[in-house]
């Protein structure tokens, strides 16, 4: 950490830094595994084996999904004071945003003890249209109040040579970035949802992994995908009329 702020500290166009991208932290998941059944699987003299059998000895509780959300919480308070404390000694001067979340990996226990050491929670939403306003905001009463930023969201759209996989993707750019737009200014009307960012500037080819479906709001050479970007740039100009204007 102190090396990778070192180098970034003083990046003018620097707002903040995030950590791990959608660490899978519930126990019961898509993965089929979890961080509690890993710390459980170690050899006997690892050090993650013998902190859980130090937990095992003082725990008075019952057991199963009880015990384990026990010990899983024990994880990410380590993990997050260890990386949240470094962080802050190291760059004091920007954001913190810590470990990106998707809806489904969000837990109301890792978010408890991650909100010491973050300024907002990142969520990174699905690649569809329609603002779903009820989960934002059961997030941020979950938070204790936190803002929220959301990162790396797009609205993905059909695109010749791509395999864009998802959920009904939009008929053309221009609609996806409409749709985006949409999605942007109900995130808007909220009064903690500080920003949001396109994911992946740069389109990706045909034959980059997964089909090459990231889609950009530039092409090779920071070219302008038109509709796309036309689209984006007006959601922008919104954006500036609505903010309200600084005194400094």
């Amino acid at each position: 950490m102190k090396k990778f702020c070192n180098r970034n500290k003083n990046n003018p166009n620097l707002i903040g830094y995030f950590w791990t991208d959608l660490g899978v932290w519930p126990l019961e998941n898509s993965k089929n595994t979890n961080w509690v059944e890993f710390m459980r699987a170690l050899p006997s003299d690892a050090p993650g084996q013998l902190k859980y059998q130090e937990f095992l000895s003082t725990w008075n509780g019952g057991s199963g999904k009880e015990r384990d959300e026990a010990f899983l919480r024990l994880i990410a308070r380590e993990y997050f004071r260890i990386l949240g404390t470094a962080n802050r000694k190291y760059d004091p001067n920007h954001l913190i945003f810590g470990d990106r979340f998707a809806f489904p990996t969000v837990d109301p226990i890792v978010i408890e003890e991650l909100i010491p050491y973050v300024d907002a929670i990142a969520i990174q939403p699905q690649f569809r249209a329609t603002f779903p306003k009820k989960t934002y905001d059961d997030i941020h009463k979950m938070s204790g109040g936190k803002p929220i930023i959301i990162c790396d969201f797009a609205v993905r759209f059909e695109e010749e040579g791509k395999k864009i996989r998802g959920w009904k993707p939009e008929e053309s750019p221009e609609i996806a970035g409409q749709r985006y737009a949409e999605y942007i200014k109900q995130a808007l009307e909220t009064n903690y949802i500080i920003g949001a960012f396109w994911c992946n500037p740069i389109n990706s080819s045909p034959d980059f992994g997964n089909n090459g479906i990231k889609q950009g709001l530039f092409d090779t050479g920071l070219q302008e995908r038109p509709g796309l970007n036309a689209e984006i740039k007006k959601l922008n100009e919104y954006i500036q009329g609505y903010t309200p204007k600084s005194n400094r």
